[in-house]
């Protein structure tokens, strides 16, 4: 099986990576179809076609971490039955605010420039992660986990995942998986930006975001919600 880890940045994608690589130990693709740089195993997107015509994932479980909007081209990913693609969201607020903290421990922002920032990158990543959700829209094959599901009630939404996949998963053997990956937060506690999982799923938002901004980036999310 192909399994098809999807999400735009921030959205949640590592935590289910996470979660599937100790429930399925998957294997990853051989490196002349890997994506360099990667921590997780990922294909180029402009090379997932010819991978998935090589054939070498069939016979075993291959997941792959993909940021992969839906387009006609990947259109084999919806057809096979023995592919599938996890589509995963987050809300917009905190995915926006989540990015924003990514890059800056990237280098690639400055934290005195949040303000020129939203509204400019802060914005088109809205938008980007708004296109990225509807695309997936009503495709087969295809399976949508909420971040702030699998963070508030994870047993159900685990199960539920891995039942979609064909690879149940005793109870107890889920709960375990869940105790190791998923990491908690006290709301009272310090949140730093060096940290790689700086607020363990602890909403921001309303914090950092600009007070119309936030509320521009909810009114996107009940319409997304409504599509979904």
């Amino acid at each position: 099986m192909l399994i098809i880890n999807n999400g735009v940045q921030k959205s949640g994608s590592s935590l289910v990576q996470r979660l599937l690589q100790k429930a399925l130990k998957p294997v990853p693709p051989s490196t002349e179809w890997q994506s360099e740089g990667w921590s997780n195993p990922s294909v180029p997107p402009e090379k997932l076609g010819g991978y998935y015509k090589s054939g070498e994932w069939r016979e075993q479980t291959v997941l792959l971490k993909m940021h992969l909007r839906y387009l006609p081209e990947f259109r084999f990913l919806t057809t096979d039955p023995d592919v599938r693609v996890i589509v995963s969201r987050r809300n917009l607020p905190d995915t926006v605010v989540s990015y924003f903290h990514h890059q800056v421990r990237r280098g690639e922002a400055q934290p005195e420039d949040r303000k020129t920032w939203m509204e400019t990158v802060g914005r088109a990543r809205a938008f980007a992660a708004a296109a990225y959700q509807t695309s997936w829209r009503n495709q087969p094959n295809s399976y949508v986990v909420r971040f702030e599901d699998m963070l508030s009630d994870p047993l159900p939404n685990l199960e539920g995942l891995l039942a979609f996949l064909g690879h149940p998963v005793p109870q107890a053997r889920c709960e375990k998986i869940i105790a190791s990956t998923i990491i908690r937060r006290n709301k009272n506690a310090e949140i730093h930006d060096g940290a790689f999982v700086r607020t363990a799923g602890l909403s921001q938002a309303r914090q950092e975001l600009p007070e119309d901004f936030y509320n521009e980036l909810c009114r996107m999310d009940d319409e997304l919600n409504a599509l979904m």
